[in-house]
């Protein structure tokens, strides 16, 4: 027995270091033990140092191992000490009632759910001695209640040897009599909503023999408690008006933890034209969730668990969709160039037929799957189908959709110079710049120019530090360049600072498409690339990716031997009869005006220069996916006096991007 008190003592010793006090299922356990060295006894608590219950069998409180939960909420349980007892037993009784004094458990929470307590005993039923002249004192008969009078009067000897516990609760209901030994699995003394302090008074009493010695007895009782489940409510918002396939609302929710696992359906709703990026906390208008949380990201399952206010009677989630836009639905009933809608549906297989079924020189409407965006292209005479509007796709800010080789000219990963700069899941290539590439371009709003005019270099950038080895984005906004119609090299062109001032002048719409000037990318970003020194330094190497449509590329911009097919901006020009050859300098006649007239609509855009951008309205930019040297690329332009269709520069300027159909 000693050895058995030795070991509470040493667990309720490292419990209290511990320092552990709040717990949603707390435990404590009290020793039940009677010391009587002689017929009139001095009840002591054996346990030494420990505060107690100390009543017809002595009764230390101690913790032991409470379980490790969320402390959102407090749930503490004490039991008082109600000091020491004496009790006579006359040597002539042929039985005597020894107990009916009490200890209390008190619990303090701020559970608001309230809690469940619930006691039982050790392995045993019975009050085993461990002297040598004992009676074993069994539990009162399963099934027994017997009122504090019944027990204790001498006459009853059927209930000699016999002993049970009296709680002021048992299932939640007022009880005044004696009940047996708790079951090992416990019995429940009350089950409560109520959130606010209590307290419990539990007796103990037990009839013995005055004609056989006693000994010391004891036994084990376990006092939890437990919080009670957490009433949860999730009401789904699809943020749109537009969504199907949303998931039910939960309107009666529980769990008795905080975390509630995989709460949050994993049913994902769907829309037209976006794709679900997952709920958030708060009400949003994009596929952004700043501040808040974001369940169900991207629609993959994760992160689906929900965080309970245990302190709180009422726990409400009001849960957002998140959209980011797709674009459109390719290949729709319908068509704009024989059967397709898109710039993504012109593939290996079918380019062909595509570039038979359009007239020369005739403009034709395609969206771009990835944002949506409108672009004119057209079968130009150079036998190659081109973009003839700049390319105005957004990299970098909110509301971008990952580039992936379903959409996206991505063809390259796993090996050689792009393996550093994508990942690729089930076959499936994704590029996108993130936070770790240090400009605002990428991790947040878009590089801008602060004052879009015409000249050099008055005209601020805010956003953007010139570097080779990160993709950086400069936004062009709602401005358009238009041909002011005179071939005077001298004359600048015409700016228009919206869609509406450009039609107001009394262009059309299709006009002023033509004319928008779109973005502007450093190498690194036309290429797709989170380093362009991943390419290398090679001369005249063309870099296999780019941030065109899938299907679509960089043109090339030269090679050692000039061809048709390595300079395809001056094979272009040369077709059209901008220039007399394709590495020509100079414009043929009425050169300088037809090459910002139908069917070409080449820009004079300018273009980004670390902190300015340079000679908008007077020039005209537009990147190759061809290398130079380790930080040079080749590009085309031209400006007043002059036309070339392969320059070099270094690769962190901000140039236009037009694609051509591989």
């Amino acid at each position: 027995m000693s050895q058995l008190i030795e070991r509470i003592k040493q667990i309720a010793s490292n419990k209290l270091k511990s320092g552990e006090s709040t717990s949603r299922h707390k435990v404590q356990s009290w020793t039940v033990r009677d010391s009587r060295p002689s017929r009139n006894r001095c009840i002591t608590n054996p346990a030494g140092t420990f505060t107690g219950l100390i009543v017809a069998l002595a009764i230390p409180a101690l913790f032991i191992a409470p379980d490790s939960h969320a402390t959102a909420s407090t749930l503490n349980i004490s039991i008082t000490d109600t000091g020491k007892l004496t009790i006579n037993i006359p040597p002539s009784s042929e039985g005597t009632f020894a107990g009916g004094e009490s200890a209390t458990v008190n619990i303090t929470t701020t559970h608001a759910a309230g809690y469940n307590l619930t006691v039982k005993a050790d392995s045993s039923t019975d009050l085993v001695g461990t002297g040598s002249n004992t009676n074993v004192i069994s539990s009162l008969p399963t099934g027994t209640s017997i009122d504090a009078d019944t027990f204790s009067n001498k006459n009853n000897t059927q209930y000699n040897n016999k002993w049970g516990y009296m709680p002021q609760k048992y299932n939640s209901v007022n009880n005044t009599t004696y009940r047996p030994s708790p079951s090992t699995s416990g019995d429940t003394i009350d089950s409560t909503s109520n959130s606010s302090n209590n307290s419990y008074t539990v007796s103990i009493g037990a009839r013995v023999t005055s004609d056989t010695p006693i000994d010391s007895y004891s036994n084990t009782f376990v006092f939890a408690v437990t919080g009670n489940p957490t009433p949860y409510i999730i009401a789904y918002y699809d943020n749109s008006g537009e969504a199907t396939g949303m998931p039910s609302n939960v309107t009666d929710g529980e769990a008795s933890g905080e975390t509630v696992t995989n709460a949050v359906s994993a049913t994902i709703p769907t829309r037209a034209n976006y794709t679900f990026k997952g709920w958030c906390s708060v009400s949003t208008s994009d596929d952004t969730c700043t501040g808040s949380t974001i369940y169900n990201p991207d629609g993959d399952g994760t992160n689906r668990n929900l965080t309970l206010n245990q302190t709180s009677s009422s726990n409400s989630f009001t849960l957002y969709a998140m959209w980011a836009s797709s674009g459109v639905a390719c290949n729709p009933s319908g068509t704009t160039i024989s059967t397709i809608l898109c710039m993504q549906d012109i593939t290996s297989a079918n380019k062909t037929s595509v570039y038979n079924s359009m007239t020369v020189d005739n403009q034709y409407q395609l969206y771009d799957s990835r944002d949506g965006k409108q672009y004119y292209v057209a079968r130009l005479k150079d036998n190659h189908i081109w973009m003839t509007q700049n390319l105005d796709l957004e990299i970098g800010g909110e509301g971008v959709a990952d580039l992936t080789s379903e959409n996206t000219n991505l063809t390259t990963s796993g090996s050689g110079a792009y393996s550093t700069d994508y990942t690729n899941s089930n076959g499936v290539i994704t590029w996108k710049p993130t936070a770790a590439s240090t400009n605002a371009t990428v991790a947040g709003t878009p590089a801008t120019i602060t004052n879009f005019a015409s000249g050099s270099p008055s005209n601020s950038v805010s956003g953007w530090t010139n570097n080779n080895n990160v993709p950086y984005m400069a936004e062009g906004a709602d401005h358009y360049v238009y041909t002011s119609g005179s071939s005077d090299t001298s004359t600048l062109d015409t700016i228009y600072n919206s869609a509406s001032e450009c039609t107001t002048a009394g262009h059309s719409a299709e006009e002023c498409a033509h004319y928008h000037v779109g973005n502007y990318y450093n190498w690194t970003a036309a290429i797709a690339s989170s380093a362009s020194s991943n390419i290398g330094s090679t001369s005249y190497d063309n870099a296999a990716n780019s941030i065109c449509p899938k299907g679509w590329r960089l043109p090339k911009g030269r090679a050692s031997s000039d061809t048709a097919t390595t300079r395809e901006f001056g094979e272009l020009w040369r077709a059209a009869g901008i220039t007399s050859s394709r590495t020509a300098t100079s414009y043929a006649t009425n050169g300088f005006l037809n090459i910002r007239q139908s069917p070409l609509f080449f820009v004079r855009g300018g273009y980004v220069g670390g902190t300015t951008f340079d000679y908008g309205a007077s020039d005209g930019y537009w990147w190759a996916s061809t290398v130079r040297s380790t930080t040079g690329a080749y590009y085309a332009n031209f400006f007043g006096t002059g036309i070339y269709s392969a320059s070099s520069t270094d690769r962190n300027g901000g140039r236009s991007v037009r694609c051509i159909v591989q």
